[in-house]
């Protein structure tokens, strides 16, 4: 299936293209797809995603058609999504 991916953030600058298109096969791990995605993409990219451990940042920010996922909790990609939005955290005051 095809799904649209949205970076924001600084996840959008470290990267050629903010919104893309990738074919995603239904009940893959949404971790599993993001070190993919980090494995595509520059180093910025995969310091912003992965930890020194190559696991997903704890405090990353990933929806999944408006929905907010917990990567704990081994969240899969169902055959209905259409859209992911990955954010890294916000700093600021």
């Amino acid at each position: 299936m095809l799904l649209s991916i949205e970076y924001r953030g600084q996840l959008a600058l470290a990267t050629a293209s903010a919104r893309f298109t990738r074919e995603v096969v239904a009940g893959t791990v949404v971790t599993d797809l993001l070190k993919t995605l980090a494995a595509d993409e520059g180093e910025q990219f995969r310091r912003l995603v992965l930890d020194e451990n190559g696991e997903c940042g704890s405090t990353l920010f990933v929806a999944l058609d408006g929905e907010h996922l917990r990567l704990d909790a081994g969240a899969t990609i169902p055959d209905s999504a259409r859209e992911m939005v990955v954010m890294p955290p916000i700093a600021g005051g």
